[in-house]
């Protein structure tokens, strides 16, 4: 995955607001949506056909919706807490890793927040490098 197309395809969905279940850049998406569209635009993934989930799931559920999928879907390897361009990250929020950005430089990272839509992140930030639970790497098709 070639690094500058990461950054300016994630760099696009800046400012588009927070919609469950949505991914239409502009107009909604929520973090997992997200993941998916941009990893279908930079040739990660040929189809994203993630299961019914909750988004707020991470304050009531006992596993994680969202890492089911990923490690059940074979299109995702885990790698080390050690994020590459590419990566897809995976945060805890409330109880369980519930909630999903994509890293576009070295400590930088794309998604989706209730309220706030899409929004960058930085992982030497302590509240995200406190509830970065795994990463997980695209397998190359």
């Amino acid at each position: 995955m070639r690094c500058a197309l990461i950054e300016a395809h994630a760099l696009m969905w800046i400012g588009t607001p927070f919609v469950p279940h949505a991914s239409i850049r502009g107009a909604g998406v929520d973090c997992v949506q997200l993941a998916g569209c941009l990893y279908i635009e930079v040739g990660a993934l040929d189809i994203f056909d993630p299961p019914k989930y909750s988004i707020d799931g991470g304050h009531h559920l006992r596993t994680s919706q969202v890492i089911d999928w990923i490690e059940q879907s074979g299109r995702f390897e885990l790698a080390e807490l050690a994020p590459e361009i590419g990566d897809l990250l995976c945060f805890r929020i409330g109880n369980i890793p519930h909630h999903v950005g994509v890293c576009f430089s070295e400590a930088e990272f794309v998604h989706a927040i209730k309220g706030h839509g899409v929004v960058t992140g930085n992982l030497q930030d302590a509240t995200w490098m406190k509830r970065l639970t795994a990463v997980y790497r695209p397998i190359e098709q």
